[in-house]
């Protein structure tokens, strides 16, 4: 639906369905209008989240052909080369998060990873309605379940004069291998790439997965090589250089990152700014009271009690979607949990009991949000509405503690990560109040939003902690392998996961490593109802996401999964 400002808000009830249908179009249609599908199949298709957080629905099986021709390349913007306009004008982006690495590969936030997407490019171009775009790789066809060709765009730089090729493909594998990142899913999954020419490849991957081509437009960073080896990974993400429509001018950190229009940028029409500042304002009325005053264009994660003031601003759009973030109160067995009473299955049952999930929505949230049960929510593939819960119930979690040898309760730690998203010290305030009725004496600690995810990145984070784990696409697979799948069990694993317990890496892999969609279902469900019984979190809600813009703001588009890309954004006088 497009406002009055020409921005664009995504209600989007078919993007599992684009996601499993991708893999036949891409290979016979122009590839930005096509949506991922199985290779060599089409089961009933998953249901895509939509601002009502609808439940999933089915979508006929389509037919395909494993081996069709590549789909040829088609430009994503309407404009001609005769007809680009220079970029112009400048763009100031309010973020709530400091940022602490312009990298995909070691990004803490989605928000650093936006950025850097705009500098450091993929293979594919990720829309807002969960289909993905030709970029970097101009077409593809799928081979079968895990092999992929891609023919490669020619003509491209990298900023500072490398040449782009199928060589930067393999550097790039081999160069997340040879080091340690936080970002697990970093060229995750691939067995081998085989370079047929400078611009054509096949990638072998490990395991046939249902996400794939999404996921090469969200988590395979293209790197040149030499400036790497140079500056090492370290280095690359204070001073990264790409191939993307900007580049970096200045970072001061914790008060801007300025990027400029990259002058030989190859997709004509593309960038349309000159210049795009993002501000990090953590502070949630901060934020928007700089939008008020002009001092900024676009304030990301608006607190929803400001967005009727917002609102009432004639120089103000608000724009509402339901997110994919899920909020919840992680476990860490791994390290500073270890000898403490998480380790017991009822003392954790009874926290879950204890904490009264939907009054925080309806009191914190003032109702923007749904209490979830898992990370298996309504807007995911693969929920079971019939699926049993555990209420709130503190004398039921009382009962469950004397159980657990914990009459008496007990004391413990937990962290949250200060400013980091809406309201999000007030929740956990509330947590902490929920769980001392039922006995259990909180150490609640509020730390800057940087240093609480270097220590959860590190498994150097509290027994207790409060995050919110967010999904690219409308299937809980990214989060649960983030959270629950830890990288010293496997080696696909997480560095962000503190929690192990063997049955939850079992059923990832049981819904992860398949393109069967029942198969998937069957597992994905019988995944929802081992979080309810053996929970690794105290699990809490998704909210709304509200993004405050101005009207001088044009082409926006807001993704539910907080990535925002600004390659066709202008801005006019107000």
């Amino acid at each position: 639906m497009r406002n009055k400002n020409g921005l664009s808000v995504i209600f989007s009830p078919g993007i599992v369905l684009l996601i499993l249908l991708i893999f036949v179009t891409a290979c016979s249609a122009p590839v930005e209008e096509t949506p991922l599908v199985n290779p060599t199949e089409a089961p009933a298709a998953e249901a895509e989240p939509t601002e009502s957080a609808a439940d999933p629905t089915e979508a006929p099986a389509a037919e395909v052909e494993p081996t069709q021709p590549a789909a040829e390349p088609t430009e994503p913007t309407a404009e001609t080369e005769e007809e680009a306009v220079a970029p112009s004008g400048t763009l100031v982006v309010g973020i709530p998060h400091t940022v602490n690495a312009l990298d995909k590969a070691n990004g803490a936030t989605e928000y650093a990873n936006s950025i850097s997407q705009h500098i450091q490019q993929m293979p594919l171009y990720p829309h807002p309605d969960g289909s993905v775009g030709p970029l970097l790789a101009e077409s593809w066809e799928i081979i079968d379940d895990t092999h992929v060709r891609f023919n490669l765009r020619q003509g491209v730089t990298f900023t500072n004069g490398e040449p782009f090729n199928a060589d930067v493909f393999m550097f790039s594998w081999e160069w997340i291998n040879s080091n340690d990142v936080a970002n697990a899913e970093t060229w995750a999954n691939v067995e081998a790439i085989d370079i047929h020419d400078d611009y054509s490849l096949t990638i072998t991957f490990t395991n046939p997965d249902p996400l794939q081509l999404q996921k090469m437009a969200y988590f395979y960073p293209l790197y040149p090589p030499e400036y790497t080896q140079e500056v090492g990974m370290e280095g690359f993400g204070q001073a990264p250089i790409g191939t993307g429509p900007f580049v970096l001018d200045e970072w001061v950190a914790g008060d801007r990152i300025v990027l400029k229009a990259n002058p030989d940028y190859y997709e004509p029409g593309r960038p349309r700014l000159e210049t795009v500042i993002f501000r990090p304002i953590t502070e949630d009325a901060t934020r928007a009271a700089a939008l008020q005053a002009g001092d900024i264009d676009i304030a990301r994660l608006v607190p929803d009690e400001l967005v009727l003031q917002l609102e009432q601003d004639p120089n103000i759009e608000v724009l509402k979607i339901q997110g994919t973030r899920n909020y919840s109160v992680l476990f860490n067995n791994m390290t500073t949990g270890v000898g403490t009473p998480i380790e017991s299955r009822e003392v954790r049952q009874a926290l879950n009991y204890a904490v009264d999930n939907e009054q925080i929505v309806d009191v914190i949230l003032e109702g923007n949000g749904v209490a979830v049960d898992s990370f298996i929510t309504p807007i995911m593939f693969g929920y079971d509405e019939s699926q049993p819960t555990i209420p709130y119930d503190p004398e039921r979690a009382r009962e469950l503690l004397a159980e657990a040898g914990y009459p008496d309760g007990f004391s413990i730690a937990m962290a949250c990560p200060a400013g980091a998203y809406v309201k999000i010290e007030q929740v956990c305030q509330a947590v902490a109040g929920y769980l001392e009725d039922v006995g259990v004496i909180v150490d609640l600690q509020i730390i800057e939003s940087g240093q609480f995810w270097d220590q959860e990145a590190s498994r150097e984070i509290a027994p207790l902690f409060l995050d919110g784990w967010g999904a690219r696409f409308p299937d809980a697979t990214t989060p649960l392998l983030g959270a629950f799948v830890p990288d010293t069990v496997v080696d696909y694993g997480s560095t962000w996961a503190n929690y192990y317990d063997p049955r939850y890496v079992e059923l990832y892999e049981a819904q992860g490593f398949t393109l069967d969609q029942e198969k998937r279902q069957e597992a994905i469900q019988e995944f929802h109802r081992y979080m309810v019984e053996e929970p690794a979190a105290i699990w809490l809600y998704q909210s709304f996401v509200f993004t405050g813009v101005r009207n001088r703001v044009q082409g926006l588009e807001v993704y539910a999964n907080e990535t925002q890309l600004l390659y066709d954004v202008s801005v006019t006088d107000e």
